[in-house]
Order: C-alpha cells, then structure tokens, then sequence
C-alpha cells in the first residue's frame, strides 16, 4: 500500500501471490511432483523385485522353518524386518548424499546464489515415513507368498 501510494503507476503485488501466479513455477511444481511419484513407485517395485527374488531364493530355508515349527506370522515378520532393514539403509544413503550434495552446492562458486542451504528435518522425517511405508508395500507381495507356500512341494524342489 505504501509503494501504491508514492506513485499511480506503480502496483504491488504481495510476493506469495505472484509466486503463485507465474505458470513457469506452477509447471516446475506440477513436474516435480510426477518425478517424486515416479521415483516413489519405481522404488517400491524395486524393494517389491528385490523381496520378491529373495524369497524365491530362499524358499527352500523358509520351508524348513516351517517344518519346523515357525507360524506364517514369524516368517511374515522376517520378510518384513529384511525389508525394512534395506529400506533404511537406504534412506540412511540417500539422506547422507543429499545432505552432502546441498552442502556442496551451496558453497560451490558456480552454484552458490541458486542454491540454499537450508535442510528441512521435516522433510528428511517426511522421507523415512515414506520410506518405510514404501517398505511395508514392497514386502507385502512376497509376503502373501511365502505364507502360502506348501511346505511338502517346496521342501521336494517343485
């Protein structure tokens, strides 16, 4: 309102407002979110294939454990603590390079005025939380499978 006052011409806008209204930014934040949910599906078939072949390879060990004695929610449990074990491996990974990544962009000459530092521990929680859902989605498929085996066919190799 002060501006608007000095001169008749002139009109301000309020920052928030013509953030929100360029189409160039509106597009970016559109892109990226279909790039973070790609990334997100990719990774859970990832975690998914990976849980998947381990079972498959293993499915002899799985059997005998329920030959002898392991109930399906024991075996279910093992399944998932792997899962979830990888899963935050990798989300310890990711965070580590992130972090280095910002730090180093941050302070790199070429990239020092586009690039802030600032790291959000919302946003890091925000990605262990997914991460992990992505984990318990992942390991569910073979889950479902190795608790369905039949012990006696697997134990003879069919």
């Amino acid at each position: 309102r002060k501006i608007e006052a000095l001169d008749d011409q002139v009109a301000a806008t309020p920052c928030d407002i013509f953030v929100n209204s360029l189409s160039q930014l509106n597009i970016a934040r559109k892109v990226s979110w279909f790039t973070s949910m790609f990334a997100l599906v990719i990774g859970a078939l990832g975690i998914m294939n990976t849980m998947a072949m381990s079972v498959f390879e293993r499915r002899g060990e799985i059997a005998s454990l329920r030959a002898m004695g392991w109930t399906k929610a024991r075996v279910a449990q093992l399944i998932l603590s792997e899962s979830l074990a990888l899963s935050m491996a990798g989300a310890a990974l990711g965070i580590v390079v992130g972090l280095s990544a910002t730090v180093v962009l941050t302070y790199w000459h070429r990239t020092s005025g586009l690039i802030q530092g600032g790291i959000s521990l919302l946003a890091i929680g925000e990605a262990v939380g997914i991460t992990l859902a992505m984990a318990i989605i992942g390991a569910a498929h073979p889950i479902y499978r190795c608790a369905n085996l039949p012990i006696a066919d697997t134990l003879r190799g069919n």
